[in-house]
């Protein structure tokens, strides 16, 4: 009767062993908007192109840093060298794209296994996922995604200690030159610390899939933490930079100032008081 006892103990400890080891393995997606219309398949195909983008912004971002550090120690590279650097790095995320759309498996399978782990109801969910990061095109995914963060983000504190040296050394710069790289560097202070999110984003991303804890508001903090990188990078370039923060804020303003200017058109008296609102006769933003 012991040895029983024994024996099931043992068949109970070996079954928890495997579903903690399956799960262990598992990545399901749950999506929601409009491609569930069109079935899991495109939402995955869709996961994997978003996923694609924020590996790839990542070394965008180092590509910017590398550029701008190059283009003060020597000449401005032909257009044609700099866009076959731009087809080189965009290689490996191109490789992560095509092959995590290949890596979805059956999508009841994957319900199922979701309904036994988690205990997810996700009778009217649209599901899809893989149930085993292990194969090639998953493994490849979760690599790329994971193991360059560390030395991107050392090489951009580099290149952005070197970029502000370089800055300071040279004196032979007009007063306006000198103001413009002001801004560009506090434009690549904030840009250099960018790169924390997508570690934070991560860590999360491990401690689900090492089991360690699992909770909803954890799981969208993942792929919110990545998502603002590419959405605060071109902000900080905009709002640092004056000519463009000037050329963006032309734009906006330029549906209403025509509407003004052509009430200026028709009521002569109304020109000075364009002109004391900050706007020229070309739609621009005066002294900005």
């Amino acid at each position: 009767m012991r040895s029983l006892c024994m024996s099931s103990r043992n068949i109970r400890t070996t079954k928890n062993y495997t579903r903690r080891t399956w799960a262990l393995l598992l990545t399901e997606l749950i999506s929601h908007g409009p491609c569930r219309v069109s079935g899991p398949l495109t939402c995955f195909i869709g996961y994997s192109l978003m996923l694609h983008c924020y590996a790839h912004s990542l070394w965008s971002l180092l590509f910017s840093f590398s550029y701008r550090y190059y283009v003060l120690c020597y000449l401005h590279p032909r257009k044609c060298i700099i866009k076959a650097i731009i087809v080189v790095i965009y290689i490996p995320s191109f490789i992560q794209f095509v092959s995590f759309c290949f890596a979805s498996d059956n999508e009841s399978k994957v319900r199922a296994v979701i309904v036994r782990n988690f205990g997810y109801d996700v009778t009217s969910e649209c599901v899809s996922g893989h149930l085993n990061i292990l194969h090639a095109e998953t493994l490849y995914t979760i690599l790329h995604m994971t193991i360059p963060i560390v030395p991107i983000y050392t090489a951009i504190l580099i290149l952005r200690k070197l970029t502000m040296l370089k800055l300071h050394c040279q004196g032979n710069m007009s007063e306006k030159t000198r103001h413009l790289h002001s801004q560009l560097l506090k434009a690549l202070t904030v840009q250099a610390c960018l790169p924390i999110l997508f570690l934070f984003a991560v860590t999360t991303y491990g401690i689900g899939q090492l089991k360690i804890y699992n909770h909803p508001l954890l799981e969208y903090s993942t792929f919110i933490l990545i998502g603002l990188i590419p959405m605060l990078s071109p902000l900080t370039s905009i709002y640092f930079v004056s000519p463009y923060r000037v050329w963006i804020f032309n734009k906006l303003r330029e549906p209403w100032t025509r509407c003004r200017m052509w009430k200026a058109q028709s009521h002569p008296h109304m020109e000075q008081l364009l002109q004391e609102g900050g706007i020229d006769a070309n739609n621009n933003i005066i002294n900005a």
